[in-house]
């Protein structure tokens, strides 16, 4: 997705919308790495198609609410959506995701609208190289628990890519996994066409009346 821009279905919800505009993805769902057993991705910051760009801003799906921190080693943001959304299935709900490694300390509480950024790409806990850590689910937070392999997800994640839709976001390397767009198009942010009110104009009709 681009900054700023809104994605509003048919039937006046939010579409939910992947947050980056370049997806690159260095690990995918059940990875022998740190991926096992969950539906988790991982994705590196990109200034271009050739050029890594580090603590890359990502940006808010839908409008969010900080609901929780699930890791706070990991920095492991957990948000729902203010509203239910559109997921990219067709079906429409509360959307739930959980982002790590952000380098910024956040608070529960915190609200985003969509299209805002969110948080940005980052080192921060364990990891071995700046990215972003995302998992979703539909419907409100669960909590969190450590799966058959010992890995700590959220409870009752989904795919993303059932999820959340790429308008906007150029697919550099994404995994080879079933990624779609919402057919409406994006509302760019609004630009402001109120005139500057000419002060220097004004402070000289001020001097000529004296």
């Amino acid at each position: 997705m681009l900054a700023n821009h809104t994605y509003v279905g048919s039937n006046g919800k939010q579409n939910a919308v992947f947050p980056l505009e370049i997806m690159y993805l260095t690990q995918g769902e059940f990875s022998d790495f740190t991926h096992k057993g969950m539906y988790a991705m991982d994705f590196q910051g990109m200034y271009n198609a050739s050029t890594r760009r580090y603590n890359c801003p990502y940006y808010a799906p839908v409008d969010l609410e900080l609901v929780a921190i699930a890791d706070p080693s990991n920095h492991a943001y957990v948000y729902t959506s203010i509203n239910e959304v559109n997921f990219i299935d067709g079906t429409s709900g509360y959307l739930t995701i959980l982002v790590a490694h952000d380098p910024t300390s956040y608070s529960v509480g915190r609200r985003v609208m969509q299209g805002q950024m969110l948080g940005q790409t980052g080192q921060y806990g364990n990891v071995t190289g700046d990215h972003v850590h995302i998992e979703v689910k539909k419907g409100r937070y669960e909590g969190c628990h450590y799966n058959s392999d010992g890995i700590y997800m959220m409870t009752n994640e989904t795919h993303i890519y059932n999820v959340l839709g790429v308008n906007d976001t150029m697919l550099l390397v994404d995994g080879g996994y079933n990624w779609r767009e919402f057919s409406e198009q994006p509302i760019p942010p609004v630009q402001s066409t109120r005139k500057k009110f000419p002060w220097v104009l004004y402070a000289r009709k001020l001097r000529s009346k004296k």
